[in-house]
């Protein structure tokens, strides 16, 4: 998933595949729409286990969302719902695809990633 406000972070994104992954050919990048519906969802209770950092700590964690989007062409993505009330999930229902600050690294940078949230 691309974000298209900061291009930086695009290239920032291609090093660490580049620096991690060894291809034996040319790496495509495709666009990805930015809707789709709610294949599957869960809520995380519990703060994950490390490598997981989220800046969190066990006294400021808060239960969140998490599910599958399938988007147009049968593609299904993982990642966190901006939306944690199982009152409010529905499986079947319209998301859009979001992108906010994840996290705040102690150097002030913020960590952007994307979320999905329900279609108003």
């Amino acid at each position: 998933v691309v974000h298209e406000r900061d291009q930086r972070r695009v290239d920032r994104v291609v090093e660490v595949v580049d620096a991690e992954v060894v291809l034996d050919h040319p790496l495509d990048v495709a666009g990805l729409p930015s809707r789709g519906t709610l294949w599957t969802w869960t809520v995380q209770q519990f703060m994950p286990k490390s490598p997981y950092n989220s800046g969190e700590t066990p006294e400021t964690f808060r239960p969140y969302g998490v599910g599958y989007l399938e988007l147009p062409g049968g593609v299904r993505v993982e990642g966190r719902l901006t939306e944690s009330d199982p009152r409010k999930l529905r499986v079947g229902m319209a998301m859009d695809v979001v992108f906010d600050t994840w996290r705040t690294e102690p150097n002030g940078d913020e960590i952007v990633s994307f979320f999905f949230q329900p279609v108003a």
